[in-house]
């Protein structure tokens, strides 16, 4: 695949940076330039693989993220079949004896969440907040800003209480009476991404009340990460 390909390469390049200013570093420095030299070049060295490994790590996620996403949709699963109401009281409830917060209201949506450190389970260590938006106005897409505003409130709740938060997972549910192609596109644009230390992973579902089946991007083929395949597998445990 084309982007598996590109992401090889810079891989490849990645490891040819490195040994390229390690050999160059030797080089100069055999020459017997001198102390005060010799350290000039360790510097120049020094920075000039740490700038063009920067660059080059950025292509490396780049495609790599594109070659998850396209993994992903070529191997989706069909809607599955859910025993809750995903906007209803009973799942809230169901929600709430697991441990999430009540439901607060936002007027268009409303929100419940979890926080839990547990240092013996990699899902959940340094600790973990996981946010459900149930989304009320079918106008709202699952990125809306006001949605994602919501979203920040409550982390930054934790964060004045100085609670670390090191894994993030967020769902976003909406319902509809009938999945056409521009939802699943919609639905599609999930995140499974590491940005320093932090993980962050958001799936968005959506509930077919009719039919009583979710349909949110996964597979049983690929998963992009462990924390991507550990949030789908939650949600088959609350909604089946």
């Amino acid at each position: 695949m084309q982007y598996r390909k590109k992401q090889r390469f810079y891989f490849y390049l990645l490891i040819f940076n490195f040994f390229f200013f390690i050999g160059l570093s030797i080089i100069l420095l055999t020459r017997g330039f001198g102390p005060d030299v010799n350290m000039l070049i360790l510097v120049i060295a020094s920075l000039g693989l740490a700038v063009s490994s920067f660059f080059i790590n950025g292509f490396i996620m780049f495609y790599a993220n594109r070659y998850h996403h396209i993994m992903l949709r070529e191997n989706a699963e069909k809607p599955i079949f859910c025993k809750h109401e995903l906007l209803g009281k009973s799942f809230a409830q169901h929600m709430n004896r697991l441990g999430f917060s009540q439901l607060k209201n936002h007027g268009d949506y409303f929100t419940m969440h979890r926080y839990i450190n547990d240092k013996t389970n990699r899902f959940y260590r340094y600790g973990a907040l996981e946010v459900i938006v149930m989304i009320i106005n079918r106008d709202f897409s699952f990125s809306d800003p006001r949605v994602i505003q919501g979203i920040n409130h409550i982390e930054d709740e934790f964060v004045s209480q100085k609670q670390y938060i090191n894994r993030y997972y967020v769902y976003n549910i909406k319902d509809t009476d009938d999945l056409n192609d521009d939802q699943i596109f919609e639905a599609n644009q999930v995140q499974f991404e590491r940005f320093q230390k932090r993980h962050i992973t958001t799936l968005n579902l959506f509930y077919l009340p009719n039919e009583k089946k979710t349909y949110f991007l996964h597979s049983k083929k690929h998963t992009p990460n462990a924390y991507y395949q550990h949030a789908v597998d939650s949600i088959y445990k609350w909604i089946q």
